[in-house]
């Protein structure tokens, strides 16, 4: 936190806005006066502050936005850099249709950083306190778009010869030439920027200087007839009333204001989604049309393989049904052998659980008499299981000839 302070006025420095006066105003509550309307002299009697602070104030909320805009743009950058590392890993590389527009948006992203760090009000400072800084941002500029203009000179010529439809050739070559133009006129204002802005700066001062010299002669004049001709107690006693009166009202529309402010912002944001949205739009029905080129491609490509396929399978195609029949044969063979197996099978099946009930009724009704009869159960238990163990392997390899059989139907689909 900083300060700065001029006799009884002070404007402290703060994460959350400005203490000006002693009072905190938020930088929204500064620029909502200035949207709507307040002349500059109205503020700075209104927070009781000069010329000078009130030029701080002004300055150090356009660096406070500033900061923010290059921080997002910054993010922007780190996150397509990200992308792009990813991306140049992958075998297609940065030569997809997903992917071949990152390295513009990273240019688009670092350009968005220039404009942040390097507003107008920035170029003015520099042109007033290190004018040498501002050289070298200017041969640094004038580098920069030198080389962008070799590289598009590079393209350039290859435009006429690459599958773009006529529109986008003409539209990259309008943008090229126009560019070239405006690069050819503004290239000596670039190497004398430094003496440009210090005019620009000195007739500004002159001007404010010779507007407030104005204004103040112009404030002492309707002073002096005011005081002339009004009756200083009874303005002052209207003066009061009236403040209290408009206090309330002063209150509200201060309300209004902010309220104005916030949903202004609220729409621009809105604006910019729906902006964001038309251009994600635009993306998926290029994409789609895309796809469907490629799926139609793909689709003719099939048909041709499919009609070569059937070329070759005519050749062979009597060998293979000659070699089917053969097989037919021996499989109806095959299939007349098993189903007298599984009728013998059937049988033994039937007669095996007609035993299987005869010794169980054959038990249950001895049961009883048994347990009076001086009988080994334990001999007896042991036949039981041993017959039991008997027909589970029975039933274990009936189960496996079912389904041996059940494989041996199963058909051999050739598709041609």
């Amino acid at each position: 936190m900083t300060s700065t302070s001029n006799g009884q006025s002070t404007i402290i420095r703060t994460e959350r806005g400005l203490v000006i006066a002693g009072a905190r105003v938020t930088r929204y509550d500064l620029m909502d006066y200035i949207h709507a309307g307040y002349p500059h002299s109205l503020l700075r009697n209104k927070f009781y502050i000069t010329d000078k602070q009130f030029s701080t104030a002004i300055s150090y909320i356009n660096m406070s936005e500033n900061l923010l805009s290059s921080s997002d743009a910054i993010t922007k950058i780190n996150k397509i850099l990200h992308r792009i590392e990813s991306e140049i890993q992958t075998e297609q590389g940065l030569r997809d249709f997903d992917t071949i527009e990152l390295p513009f948006k990273l240019v688009e992203a670092g350009i968005d950083f220039w404009t942040a760090i390097y507003s107008p009000e920035v170029l003015r400072q520099l042109a007033n306190a290190d004018p040498d800084t501002l050289d070298a941002w200017a041969i640094a500029l004038s580098q920069t778009l030198n080389r962008q203009f070799i590289v598009l000179n590079n393209w350039l010529p290859h435009l006429s010869t690459l599958p773009i439809t006529p529109t986008l050739k003409q539209k990259i070559s309008d943008l090229i030439a126009e560019i070239n133009q405006i690069s050819s006129e503004k290239s000596q204002l670039l190497q004398s920027a430094t003496e440009l802005f210090n005019q620009e700066q000195k007739l500004h001062s002159d001007t404010e200087e010779l507007s407030q010299l104005r204004q103040k002669d112009a404030e002492l004049k309707t002073i002096q007839a005011e005081l002339q001709s009004v009756d200083l107690d009874s303005f002052r006693q209207e003066i009061t009333n009236q403040s209290a009166t408009l206090e309330p009202k002063a209150t509200e529309l201060k309300q209004l204001q902010q309220q104005k402010a916030e949903i202004d912002s609220q729409i621009m944001a809105l604006q910019q989604q729906q902006a964001v949205l038309e251009g994600e739009i635009e993306y998926q029905k290029l994409k789609q049309r895309r796809q469907q080129t490629g799926l139609l491609k793909s689709t003719k490509e099939l048909i041709t393989l499919t009609q070569a396929g059937r070329t070759k399978l005519d050749e062979s195609l009597s060998t293979a049904l000659t070699d089917l029949e053969e097989q037919r044969r021996e499989y109806q063979q095959l299939w007349e052998q098993l189903q007298a197996g599984i009728q013998a099978f059937n049988r033994y099946q039937v007669e095996t659980d007609e035993i299987r009930t005869h010794l169980y009724a054959y038990y249950q009704a001895n049961q009883t008499i048994s347990q009076q009869l001086p009988i080994d159960y334990q001999k007896v238990n042991a036949i039981i299981q041993t017959i039991e163990h008997n027909l589970a392997q029975l039933d274990q390899e009936i189960a496996n000839a079912r389904r041996q059989h059940e494989q041996s139907q199963q058909k051999t689909i050739l598709t041609f």
